[in-house]
């Protein structure tokens, strides 16, 4: 589920006010409360890169705040050799 699709042209966008925070934030709670209706846990999972989404407000951390959501960062390392 991706309730903000940051195609071409979308950064711009919102930079130039054309899309709104108050708007983004709204697609993301709706879908939030669709998807969680009935349920007692929703796993949220982010972006590959914690900044991800910061030029236009919605980097992970801010998504989370948003949702009231405890964040669990995981990190993989993959050995070389």
């Amino acid at each position: 589920m991706s309730p903000v699709v940051v195609g071409s042209g979308y950064t711009r966008a919102f930079i130039d006010g054309k899309v709104s925070q108050a708007t983004q934030d709204a697609a993301v709670m709706s879908a939030f409360e669709n998807v969680g209706e009935g349920c007692d846990t929703v796993v949220i999972e982010g972006t590959g890169h914690t900044g991800v989404g910061s030029i236009i407000g919605l980097n992970n951390a801010r998504v989370a705040s948003l949702l009231g959501a405890d964040c669990i960062l995981v990190w993989i390392m993959k050995s070389i050799g």
